[in-house]
C-alpha cells in the first residue's frame, strides 16, 4: 500500500495552478538590438584625408596668388603699351580755312536752305625719331555752330619719322534746311570773318618701330573751336588726338 501510494505521488503530473504568492510578477523579456557602427578608419587613413585637404588648400592658395600676379603684371605691360602708343601720337594743326562759297536762302517763315563750299587745310605730323605711322582711309566732319557744312574722307597714307602731311579737305553741302535764324547767324560771321568750325576726323592708325608694326588702331583727330580769324592771322591751332575713341 505504501509503496503505491508512492508509485501515484511521483506519477502525478505537476500541478498548473498558479502560485498563490500575490507579490509575484511576469518576467520582461527586452531585446537591445546593436547599432550599426561606422567602419573603423585607421589612423594613416585618417591623417592621409588631412594631409590631402591641407594640400587642397595651400594649392588653392598659391594658384589665387599666382592669378593674382599675372593679372597685374598684364595691367602694368598694358599700360605701358598704351603710354607707348601714346607717346607716337602726331600732332595735328588747322592750317588754312576759307569759305569760297556760302548762301542762305529762306524757305519759310521758320526755315532756310544753306549751301555751302569750305576748304580746309590739317597738317599731320609725325615728331618721332624711329616710329613709321600709317593711317587708314579717314571720315572727315565738318560743322560750325552745329551746323553740317559737310562731310568727305581723306585717303589711306604713311608718314616716316620726321615727315609732315597736309590734309587739303573739301566739304560741300547743297540747299541743307536749317533753321532760319541759324542760317542767317552763320551768313554773317561768314561776312565778318568770325566764322567758328569743329572738324573731326576719325579712322584708324598704325605704328612701325623697327620689326614691331601694329595697326587698325581706332582714333580720333578732333579740331574744336577753330576761328577763322585766329588761322587767318597766321596760327595754327592744335587739334587733339584720342586713341582708341570710336566716331559716335
Amino acid at each position: 500500500m505504501a509503496d503505491s501510494a508512492i508509485r501515484k505521488t511521483e506519477d502525478s503530473p505537476p500541478s498548473s495552478k498558479p502560485s498563490s504568492n500575490p507579490t509575484s510578477k511576469p518576467v520582461r523579456h527586452v531585446v537591445f538590438s546593436e547599432i550599426p557602427r561606422r567602419p573603423h578608419k585607421p589612423d594613416k587613413e585618417r591623417r592621409r584625408g588631412r594631409c590631402c585637404s591641407g594640400c587642397f588648400v595651400v594649392c588653392c592658395a598659391w594658384g589665387c596668388m599666382i592669378g593674382f600676379a599675372l593679372v597685374l603684371v598684364l595691367l602694368v605691360v598694358a599700360a605701358i603699351f598704351v603710354a607707348f602708343l601714346h607717346s607716337e601720337m602726331p600732332e595735328v594743326h588747322v592750317a588754312r580755312v576759307s569759305i569760297p562759297s556760302l548762301d542762305v536762302v529762306t524757305a519759310s517763315s521758320q526755315q532756310a536752305l544753306l549751301s555751302a563750299d569750305v576748304d580746309i587745310v590739317v597738317e599731320v605730323s609725325n615728331k618721332n625719331d624711329r616710329a613709321k605711322l600709317s593711317y587708314g582711309t579717314m571720315t572727315v566732319d565738318v560743322s560750325s555752330e552745329k551746323i553740317s557744312l559737310g562731310q568727305t574722307k581723306v585717303v589711306a597714307f604713311s608718314q616716316k619719322p620726321k615727315n609732315s602731311t597736309e590734309l587739303k579737305i573739301h566739304t560741300k553741302v547743297t540747299r541743307l534746311a536749317v533753321d532760319k535764324e541759324d542760317g542767317a547767324f552763320l551768313k554773317s560771321n561768314v561776312k565778318d570773318g568770325e566764322m567758328v568750325f569743329d572738324v573731326v576726323l576719325s579712322g584708324t592708325i598704325g605704328v612701325g618701330v623697327g620689326r614691331f608694326t601694329i595697326n587698325g588702331l581706332p582714333v580720333t583727330m578732333a579740331c574744336h573751336g577753330i576761328q577763322q580769324s585766329q588761322v587767318d592771322i597766321g596760327q595754327e591751332p592744335k587739334c587733339s588726338v584720342k586713341m582708341f575713341s570710336f566716331r559716335k
